[in-house]
């Protein structure tokens, strides 16, 4: 998408428990007024909050509502520690073990035949006398560099060539995102930037008392309140509808490892194709899981719907999670796959055919549904994350309300092959082998993705990440990333849809 100015379970765990393991956290306070502004793209635009609310360990409810003024003073919030572990002499004895390719240092001759074998395997027709194949040749030459330092950056993963390996930096940020819009008014600041800046504690409370619909309308061009509820707490508990026992988790009762997909939770990976709608695929994902919990039943939900008839986003031009709940919340519900299938288009003409843009909706299709009510329907839609101190909240919200929607700094995704993305521990990493202009900025989110579960190998905490770019990317189109230290800023916004209820 294009940015707009204005994707082993604990064994323990299964459907009886017979023990639960406590993990090892303990809890502590931390300031709650947080400001994150979230531009995003490929499924993103912009998003900005600014929160004053409270979560406790004993499950007292976090509130954030458009009409919720900010209490007097500074919030505290119950937070577990920080889930990071030392890396383990195990992964060291990994770490040097690991065997990748170094493209840079390699010949020309060398790389050419490995660039020929790329344009055979992927089906790639460039002329030979095209002007084309030669620039094509150096996009990819400087891919494969950059293949070398996320390999150095990160020992516990491996990165290498994929089919994105050809694509120059604008069309691989039109399948993922584009980063934060630069505003001359903000005297060369990331809105991010500015904001955080901005926005104290102390401001956060005085804005807070003229109401939270003030503070959206002044950070972001579209209200964020409808459809929204109050933020999860630790004693929300969608799953345990259908796992009674899940009522027993806590701050410090999780299990080790988790994973929806073992639940049945999750239905297979999906591809966007060459159109900017991860947000369609996270959110369409989120709802699965949702619908699932609320009905026993896993069906597969339309992105189509969402990216063609979903006019508060931008179709293939990017789009916001939270809104496209909004817009499920308004029109009344999501209709199936199989009732409206996503058709893969090439939007751009990036894949030599004519520009398509964003499809049209099928108004017919979508009145016939919600007619026979063949729909999965949400009450609304609520916020989970907003930054590194609800990273642990994230975790318990997953393992309690099934999987959920995530935004984050999708860098070197395009070349991941398998393996734990980011630094375990304090100089493990080598933080220099990623060129400046294309850190893994937290504050700068530009794909959105689905959260399925977490777990450790090797004593390395990790999240799973379920993508958008189709099973043969990845780990079987999953991704996992480092957990408990907000890497790439997998915690900096996550939005979780909220099953309707019969009172509604």
């Amino acid at each position: 998408g294009v940015v707009r100015r204005a994707s082993i379970m604990d064994e323990r765990i299964p459907l009886t428990v017979k023990d639960i393991e406590s993990s090892r956290g303990r809890t502590k306070g931390v300031r709650g007024a947080a400001v994150a502004l979230l531009l995003v793209v490929g499924g993103l635009a912009a998003v900005s909050l600014s929160r004053n609310g409270r979560d406790t360990s004993a499950g007292g409810a976090s509130s954030l509502t458009a009409s919720a003024a900010a209490p007097a003073g500074p919030m505290e919030q119950q937070r577990p520690p920080s889930e990071q572990q030392q890396l383990p002499g195990s992964l060291a004895i990994q770490r040097a073990s690991r065997s990748t390719p170094v493209y840079g240092d390699m010949t020309n001759a060398q790389l050419e035949e490995i660039w020929e074998d790329f344009l055979q395997d992927n089906n790639r027709g460039y002329a030979d006398d095209s002007g084309e194949k030669a620039q094509r040749f150096q996009m990819f030459k400087q891919n494969l560099f950059f293949i070398d330092k996320l390999n150095a950056a990160y020992p516990d993963a491996t990165f290498g060539i994929t089919d994105r390996t050809d694509m120059s930096d604008a069309e691989k940020r039109r399948t993922r995102g584009l980063g934060p819009v630069e505003d001359s008014k903000l005297g060369g600041k990331t809105r991010y930037q500015a904001l955080k800046d901005m926005y104290t504690d102390q401001d956060a409370i005085v804005l807070g008392e003229k109401g939270l619909d003030a503070v959206f309308d002044a950070l972001s061009s579209k209200n964020m309140s409808f459809g929204m509820v109050p933020w999860v707490s630790a004693s929300d508990c969608a799953a345990c509808k259908r796992f009674e026992h899940f009522s027993l988790y806590t701050w410090d009762n999780l299990p080790e490892n988790f994973d929806w997909r073992e639940l049945g939770a999750v239905t297979d990976v999906k591809n966007q194709k060459y159109c900017g709608s991860c947000w369609t695929f996270s959110t369409a994902a989120d709802l699965e899981g949702t619908h699932f919990l609320a009905t026993g039943e896993l069906e597969s939900l339309s992105e189509q719907q969402l990216v063609a008839c979903n006019t508060a986003d931008w179709g293939c031009d990017g789009g916001y999670p939270y809104r496209a709940m909004q817009y499920i919340h308004k029109f009344g519900g999501l209709v199936t796959d199989d009732a409206y299938g996503y058709k893969g288009i090439c939007a751009w003409g990036d894949c030599g055919t004519p520009v398509a843009g964003t499809p049209t909706c099928h108004t017919e299709i979508l009145n016939a549904e919600l007619e026979s009510k063949r729909v999965a329907s949400i009450g609304g839609y609520q916020l989970v994350s907003l930054g590194a101190e609800y990273e642990a909240l994230l975790r318990l919200a997953l393992v309690k309300n099934g999987p959920i929607s995530i935004a984050f700094n999708a860098n070197g995704m395009d070349y991941y092959l398998h393996g734990v993305v980011g630094c375990s521990a304090e100089n493990y990493c080598d933080a220099g082998a990623i060129d400046h202009h294309t850190p893994c900025d937290p504050s700068y989110l530009d794909h959105a993705v689905l959260i399925v579960g977490y777990g450790v190998e090797a004593g390395v905490p990790y999240w799973v990440i379920k993508n958008s770019w189709g099973d043969a990317w990845g780990e079987d189109g999953y991704y996992r990333i480092v957990r408990g230290s907000n890497h790439c800023g997998v915690a900096n916004f996550a939005v979780h849809s909220v099953v309707k209820s019969n009172s509604d």
